[in-house]
């Protein structure tokens, strides 16, 4: 935290790549550890397919602060529904068409309910049982 509390004075900003969560999750969230920007890789993480051209796909999560920085249009929740915003102050714009990689979050989103909060973390707990016996053989 104190790394956090050094470059946020500076004015600077930390960014999570995401590209090995299955070790933190169930254990910690980037931006509980002061992280203001996080892309998340479904290819490896969450089964998303990957290489030869995708379609892959790196879904971005940002702090409030950042949040009128991101692409439109952005879904907001409206009461009990929710609905497209495009009346977003500083965004960059449309990136890619309002679809994107579709198919790629759904099955993410697919993997995520089936596994539910126990199965990501034995996901979890497993990946860093096998990290650390790779090393172990290693050294």
């Amino acid at each position: 935290m104190e790394i956090r509390e050094i470059v946020h004075n500076a004015g600077g900003l930390l960014y999570y790549d995401g590209a090995n969560l299955n070790a933190i999750m169930d254990k910690v969230r980037p931006g509980d550890m002061g992280f203001d920007a996080v892309h998340l890789n479904l290819h490896k993480t969450f089964t998303g397919p990957h290489g030869g051209g995708g379609p892959g796909s790196g879904p971005v999560g940002v702090v409030k602060e950042l949040a009128s920085y991101l692409p439109k249009p952005m879904v907001i929740k409206d009461g009990d529904k929710f609905k497209y915003d495009n009346d977003i102050k500083n965004s960059i714009g449309r990136v890619k068409p309002f679809y994107g990689n579709f198919g790629i979050y759904l099955r993410a989103y697919t993997y995520i309910r089936t596994m539910g909060a126990t199965g990501l973390k034995e996901v979890s707990e497993a990946a860093v049982l096998n990290a650390n016996y790779i090393k172990a053989r290693f050294i």
